[in-house]
């Protein structure tokens, strides 16, 4: 066979293909010619053209043949030393896999703070654990697992101390709405018999504010409440300290008065000074009262006697729950005529054994 000569430019030096020997088998002189042999090409369907360039130490040769697109990522990696399909490095696959990495990162994070939560209910009810750990440590780990797992509350801020089922929690926290989170959700947990609140509120500088600020939002927020009375409450604040005073007929609207203002920017804590208007006392007031205990905590009403004086209703006996004392306060809050309720209820529950 006789080689042809490609014309070269002026000044340009043709590049020619190292000489083969004769003994070379037709696999390698086909790699010399720049074709692929069956068994070394990918297996890939998309074909197309494209122009390789193929160095050897000494000389270059620029060749054109019918490559596949995987064959030309694979001879592109030989030369830049990258790999793969071009097409797996194209920006849009390269935003996809780093938010897939995001993505499994957090799965990952949500799946350990699961495990260490499973680990340690596993290791409470055990019986061998529960037979090592006193009923104030029993009851510790309660309220540290409860208080992690309640969304807008900052555990890791919280201290607890537990003794003879009384929660003592110290500690900073951010602002006022997760002071009160935190007693709602210790209140919540089995066993717990009383509650000492030391937390203190430790605002960030951003969300400081001047007492005149939150007295206008405060009286804003009261105004667009269509449960507490129009003009009925009165704001005062110091230092961040609100305190409401005024006088409405329910102690629902009491209530509802100290809910509107709790959330608010700045605020550290609140002191409800609202009273219940005076009303006339229904006779059957106490009878009333006693149904409605049956009705909203059967299961402890028969261990709370009810006694009526002057409009104020006192409560005794024993229940099994924070939550059950606080159910009936709120069965004789609703009564017609109330005006003030003395809870001498006790909590009553075998906190080291459930």
């Amino acid at each position: 066979m006789q080689a042809v000569q490609t014309p070269t430019a002026p000044g340009q030096r043709e590049l020619t293909p190292p000489p083969h020997k004769s003994t070379d088998s037709g696999a390698v002189r086909s790699r010399a010619a720049g074709i692929q042999t069956e068994a070394e090409q990918p297996q890939c369907t998309q074909a197309g053209h494209a122009s390789v360039m193929r160095a050897d130490n000494t000389q270059v040769r620029r060749i054109r043949t019918p490559l596949t697109l995987c064959e030309n990522a694979a001879l592109d990696s030989k030369i830049n030393g990258r790999a793969g399909c071009l097409a797996s490095h194209s920006p849009r696959d390269r935003i996809s896999n780093g938010v897939e990495q995001r993505f499994a990162v957090g799965q990952r994070t949500l799946l350990e703070r699961l495990q260490r939560l499973s680990a340690n209910i596993s290791s409470l009810t055990s019986p061998h654990r529960r037979g090592i750990m006193k009923p104030n440590e029993t009851l510790q780990l309660r309220v540290v697992q409860q208080l992690d797992w309640e969304p807008s509350v900052n555990a890791a801020n919280i201290g607890v101390k537990v003794k003879d089922g009384v929660v003592t929690l110290e500690g900073n926290v951010s602002n006022y709405a997760e002071k009160f989170a935190a007693v709602r959700v210790t209140k919540a947990v089995y066993g717990v018999k009383g509650l000492a609140d030391e937390l203190h509120v430790k605002l960030h500088s951003s969300f400081e504010r001047t007492d005149a600020d939150m007295v206008q939002s405060a009286l804003q927020m009261l105004a667009w409440d269509t449960v507490v009375p129009k003009d009925q409450v009165k704001v005062t604040v110091r230092d961040g300290r609100m305190t409401l005073e005024g006088e409405v007929e329910w102690e629902y609207q009491r209530t509802d008065a100290e809910r509107a203002v709790r959330y608010l920017s700045g605020v550290k804590g609140v002191v409800n000074a609202v009273t219940l208007k005076h009303r006339a006392v229904p006779a059957d007031v106490k009878a009333k009262i006693e149904l409605a205990l049956k009705r909203s905590a059967e299961s402890d009403a028969q261990h709370i006697s009810v006694e009526m004086h002057d409009g104020t209703a006192t409560l005794s006996g024993n229940v099994h729950t924070f939550a059950a004392r606080d159910e009936a306060a709120l069965a004789a809050w609703a009564a017609p005529g109330v005006r003030m309720v003395t809870d001498h209820i006790t909590v009553n529950a075998d906190f080291g054994t459930r």
